[in-house]
């Protein structure tokens, strides 16, 4: 509601009223304001959307990477597991060569030979059993019964070349003959040593008989250090008096 002052005595008042309450002299009229213009309203139409710019061929939306972008790699990974699994590369003296396993498992899959060939066989067999039993199957190292058999042959020849017997030639025997003395019996020689080395033990065994040919028994003498070219005069005691025959049954030197 509006208000205006009474122009005779001030007093505020409604511009509806015609009279001062408070003077009771006559208002004025009040002149109403012009109720302001309002501004026209503007019609809004819905924008219309542009024309499409034409297309090419239709593209089909990019599918989110799954499992098929990572086959390749996978496929590699798989078979590198596989070949590390089951598969064995030996390589080294002069060999390369690929083979599988005698059983799956991700040991030995890279052996050296040359680290096979310069290690004790015991220690190969306790280290890579596997290894071994393989490269045995293969040929390409002994078997344990060739080793052996090796070991014993090699022990036969080293033993055959420091052994001086009457069979090799190495020793020769002169004046065998059986020798009477007062305080007893005894089969005397002159053993000689042309074994070309020194025979660090020498023995002779004589074979005692009676007057039938048995045999009642041996007995022996022995030396020590016989150098090449030096001969020694054995002499081994009969016990036995019912002996009548004897016989020179060995003579052996062996060099350390």
């Amino acid at each position: 509601m509006s208000e205006r002052h009474c122009p005779t005595c001030g007093t505020v008042v409604s511009t509806r009223q015609i009279s001062c309450h408070a003077c009771q002299s006559d208002l004025p009229p009040c002149e109403e304001p012009e109720p302001a213009e309002q501004a026209p309203v503007e019609e809004t139409h819905p924008e219309t959307p542009p024309p499409l710019a034409p297309q090419g061929p239709s593209v089909p939306p990019e599918k989110p990477a799954g499992i098929a972008a990572y086959k390749k790699p996978l496929i590699i990974a798989g078979i590198v597991l596989l070949m590390l699994l089951f598969g064995r590369v030996y390589y080294g003296e002069g060999v390369f060569r690929v083979t599988f396993k005698l059983a799956p498992g991700f040991t030995d899959t890279f052996v050296n030979l040359s680290e096979i060939m310069n290690m004790p066989r015991l220690a190969v067999a306790i280290k890579h059993p596997e290894v071994k039993r393989q490269l045995e199957q293969m040929g390409a190292i002994e078997t344990d019964e060739q080793a052996q058999e090796r070991f014993q042959r090699e022990f036969e020849e080293e033993r055959e070349r420091k052994t001086a017997t009457l069979k090799n030639g190495r020793l020769t025997v002169e004046g065998f003959k059986w020798r009477y003395e007062s305080y007893g019996n005894y089969a005397v020689g002159a053993l000689t040593n042309r074994s070309g080395m020194k025979l660090n033990s020498v023995s002779v065994t004589i074979t005692c008989k009676d007057k039938n040919r048995n045999v009642l028994g041996t007995t022996h003498d022995i030396t020590s250090n016989l150098a090449d070219g030096e001969t020694w005069y054995f002499k081994a005691p009969i016990f036995d008096e019912n002996t009548v025959y004897i016989s020179l049954t060995e003579a052996e030197g062996t060099a350390y």
